[in-house]
């Protein structure tokens, strides 16, 4: 699928993505003053801080289901609940250690997924934006991971070895303590070995 800013109806897309020219009235930061923003100037914040591309640079973004693309890709994008997430960062990050740096405004999150990876050429932890769960059905448990196309199989062998070292999904949960309960609960059942006690004294 290959779409150009004439099939684009978000003007926060057109704008970042090169398709639309970034005029003064975008600028200024009407788009999200009022909405997102508590002035015109944090709305400007707003749009300063989206990755973008340079007006003209492409005029298309082409996607596809990684199985049946024909093309090879710049980015790979996966959404996932949040330990799903968890798993993919702990894959890119197997070899290396340390962090994976990502930053959230809340909105354009079609930015950080094609713009931002490809210019850092980083992977990055997406946090979907009200666009995408209005008008791409994100669900309220799903987050979004991306990642170089060219780190895919660094990405699984990463998923292999840590989940050999016991980092699995889904996510085992530890039942292995003993139950508090109220100090009530616990009087009865004193009672009770009491009685039993004295049950096993009288055989």
């Amino acid at each position: 699928m290959a779409v150009s800013g004439e099939d684009l109806s978000c003007p926060i897309a057109k704008a970042a993505f090169g398709f639309e020219e970034r005029n003064e009235y975008y600028t200024s930061g009407k788009l999200g003053e009022g909405m997102y923003a508590s002035c015109g100037e944090a709305g400007a914040k707003f749009e300063e801080a989206l990755a973008k591309y340079d007006f003209g640079e492409y005029a298309y973004v082409v996607a596809a289901p990684l199985g049946r693309a024909n093309f090879t890709p710049d980015t790979v994008l996966v959404y996932g609940n949040s330990a799903q997430v968890l798993r993919l960062l702990n894959a890119c990050l197997y070899k290396k250690g340390g962090s994976l740096k990502s930053d959230f405004s809340g909105r354009g999150d079609c930015t950080d997924i094609v713009i931002k990876g490809k210019k850092t050429g980083e992977p990055q932890v997406i946090l979907p934006c009200y666009g995408d769960r209005i008008f791409g059905m994100t669900a309220d448990d799903e987050m979004a991971f991306t990642f170089p196309f060219e780190m895919g199989g660094e990405i699984v062998e990463g998923l292999e070895k840590t989940h050999a070292g016991g980092v699995r999904y889904p996510i085992p949960i530890y039942l292995r303590y003993q139950a508090e309960y109220p100090k009530s609960y616990q009087e009865l059942e004193a009672l009770w070995q009491k009685h039993r006690g004295k049950q096993g004294d009288e055989k």
